[in-house]
């Protein structure tokens, strides 16, 4: 289970996954890349259809591992209808559709594609054709499906948990697995289904896990409900499965291991949705606020240590001294990070009570002292001007996930937990029948 649940694969794809992403300031191109499984019988390449007015991924006959492009405001503007879009969205995927003729390992930022004669990588093409920049991500959403039976109390008599993984996919929900997930659960006795979709710091699941779990809680419900539907003589004695959004939290300064920590919904579907709206909301407006504040304090940074280090006439390719760099880089930057806790203590006293602000605030505080230790044990080695910007600016993005993650949660707690919309779940890990507080990570991660 655990070397598909970590979701750190560093911009790489293998056979079976799919990327696919808006561009854009409007979101309105499409990039998409995708490549068959191994042992697909038949291959097949992504195309739009439309649910709803809205263009949805779908997949048509073709061979190879394939990169699609489109530009939706062009389309719009020579169709008359919903009908006619799609059609000619569809048209426009597969004219634009290009073998990849260098997968070069899977590094996404590495593949290239011919195109008018010529070699282009990714992000060659998209600024070329679509005149947009892409920044290719770090990280791959992956999870998977933890199916479990909990009549059974003892460890002597548990059953172990079957694990369906989807296959990986930065389009979130599509997932090719989940005909082998339903298939389980109709013909299993199984009363518990753990939905893990990505790894991250939060302690709670993330909205858009929450919601899809939600989305997936109601289908299994009208699916035990729908007397056409065909179970198994065990399967039609049980309760319908109970759905678990589980978190798994994972730690940067503990690579090793993660937790599952899930929940369970009390209310019903309408209520939930309307508190992931609201507090979608409130996240989004703390998140504009707080990297904006972040990035002039870092643009402040960065001019400020780039000044003294040329007065001691050095160049961005020379290397800076390790007591310049303790003495000025690490002072300085460590300044900036309690700057930017200054910021947060003001955000949280103005929109939540004071012991709550304090609370979080304080946590975030703890954890700067071991980030920056940290990040000195991992950037200590290329003691250049141009590494050591990039990496301060590496650092303040782990500060801010650190933040976001807390405001994460303070919100969770509050609009989610306190008001008894879900409730949490203790769960007990066992392997090889001893109790397991966290799961280690395999090295390859």
């Amino acid at each position: 289970m655990t070397d598909k649940i970590k979701s750190s694969i560093e911009g790489r794809m293998s056979w079976g996954d799919t990327f696919g992403l808006g561009l854009g300031v409007k979101s309105d191109k499409h990039l998409i890349i995708w490549t068959p499984k191994e042992t697909s019988e038949g291959d097949i390449l992504p195309g739009f259809d439309s649910e709803d007015g809205n263009l949805t991924v779908k997949m048509r006959p073709r061979p190879g591992a394939w990169v699609s492009w489109i530009d939706e405001a062009k389309v719009a503007a020579e169709t008359n209808d919903d009908y006619d879009r799609v059609h000619k969205s569809i048209q426009e995927l597969e004219r634009n559709a290009r073998q990849i003729t260098d997968f070069a390992d899977g590094v996404i930022s590495d593949i290239t594609i011919q195109n008018l004669g010529k070699s282009l990588t990714l992000s060659e093409l998209v600024q070329d054709v679509l005149k947009a920049r892409l920044a290719i991500p770090s990280t791959v959403k992956t999870g998977g499906y933890v199916l479990a039976r909990i009549e059974d109390t003892h460890a002597d008599a548990m059953h172990s948990a079957t694990v369906i993984i989807p296959e990986q996919t930065h389009i979130h929900r599509v997932h090719l697995n989940a005909d082998i997930l339903f298939d389980s659960i109709l013909t299993d006795a199984y009363d518990v289904l753990l939905v893990v979709l990505r790894t991250h710091i939060k302690q709670y699941p993330d909205l858009a896990d929450l919601e899809y779990s939600l989305t997936l809680n109601t289908r299994l419900s009208n699916i035990f409900s729908d007397e056409d539907v065909e179970t198994s003589e065990i399967v039609e004695t049980l309760d319908p499965i109970k759905v678990l959004a589980t978190a798994a939290i994972y730690d940067p300064l503990e690579p090793d291991t993660f937790k599952l920590k899930p929940v369970t919904f009390k209310a019903s579907a309408e209520e939930i949705e309307t508190a992931i709206t609201e507090s979608s909301k409130k996240i989004e407006a703390y998140t504009i606020k707080a990297n904006r504040h972040a990035h002039q304090l870092m643009a402040q940074f960065q001019q400020g240590v780039e000044t003294r280090l040329r007065a001691l006439v050095l160049s961005p390719g020379q290397r800076v001294h390790n007591k310049v760099w303790d003495d000025l880089v690490v002072r300085e930057l460590r300044n900036t990070m309690f700057a930017f806790v200054e910021f947060y203590m003001e955000y949280l006293n103005e929109h939540f009570h004071e012991d709550v602000a304090v609370s979080k605030t304080d946590a975030l505080s703890q954890n700067i002292e071991p980030m920056i230790e940290f990040w000195q044990l991992q950037d200590n080695q290329q003691l250049t001007l141009n590494h050591l910007i990039q990496s301060s600016y590496r650092l303040a993005n782990q500060v801010l996930d650190r933040a976001a993650g807390l405001f994460h949660d303070l919100v969770f707690e509050q609009n989610f937990i306190e008001t008894g919309l879900v409730e949490q779940v203790e769960l007990l890990t066992f392997e090889n029948n001893e109790l397991r507080d966290e799961i280690y990570l395999p090295a390859w991660t």
